[in-house]
């Protein structure tokens, strides 16, 4: 936990911080400024929607890659962190979000990425999705997490890919890609603490930054028992 971070402090820290801002220890600070009494979530939720909106924040490159679902996904084998809850997900329906068609949609050069791709067949929307299980994360963090891995994934080669591996589920996607909306979403459990910056029903707290931002993001929040 942060501890004695002045405003002014905190601006200097993101206003000098190299992208991807997600990385950022920083981001994680749960507790308020010593001399304003800022929530620091807030405040570089407030910061980064700011910029957003005056087309102020740098880009986010394009990332090309052989194979965007590159990872074996035998369930015979066992899984281990969060990839062990992601298994829990892959291949079962999901209220609106539907079939979970894939989990790990390769989003940077490390081989890490999008936790979950839903499929709902009734809507044709694809659903992608940061999963945080037990997390320390802020939700701020999440949400910058999954907008850099969307920003960075070329849309068109992945939908590809992943209405080939739709087919080896028996999932059939349309054939015209640009008919299929996609759709954000950050899944929490009960266990995280970035259900604090939510209300007793599961909504973002109005008029706050994070909600600005997220709405801005035109990503979700749900609260997800498995």
């Amino acid at each position: 936990m942060a501890k004695n971070h002045t405003e002014k402090e905190c601006l200097n820290y993101i206003g000098e911080a190299c992208y991807p801002l997600y990385s950022k220890s920083f981001i994680n600070w749960n507790g308020k400024t010593e001399d304003t009494g800022k929530e620091y979530q807030e405040l570089f939720s407030a910061y980064i929607y700011e910029r957003l909106e005056n087309n102020a924040l740098p880009g986010v490159s394009k990332l090309d890659f052989d194979r965007y679902c590159e990872k074996d996904r035998d369930l015979s084998k066992e899984g281990t962190g969060e990839e062990k809850v992601q298994r829990k997900f892959y291949q079962k329906e999901f209220k609106d979000f539907g079939m979970c068609i894939w989990y790990e949609l390769r989003a940077n050069k490390n081989g890490k990425g999008i936790d979950l791709v839903f499929f709902n067949k009734e809507t044709n929307a694809l659903t992608v999705c940061e999963l945080k299980h037990n997390s320390k994360e802020t939700l701020l963090r999440a949400a910058l997490e999954l907008q850099t891995y969307y920003q960075s994934i070329q849309w068109e080669k992945a939908l590809a890919e992943l209405r080939e591996r739709a087919k080896e589920i028996n999932i059939a996607m349309p054939e015209d890609l640009s008919k299929v909306p996609i759709k954000k979403c950050i899944l929490i459990n009960k266990g995280c603490k970035a259900t604090s910056s939510l209300n007793e029903d599961g909504s973002l707290k109005e008029n706050s930054a994070l909600k600005k931002l997220l709405d801005a993001f035109e990503m979700k929040v749900e609260i997800y028992e498995i």
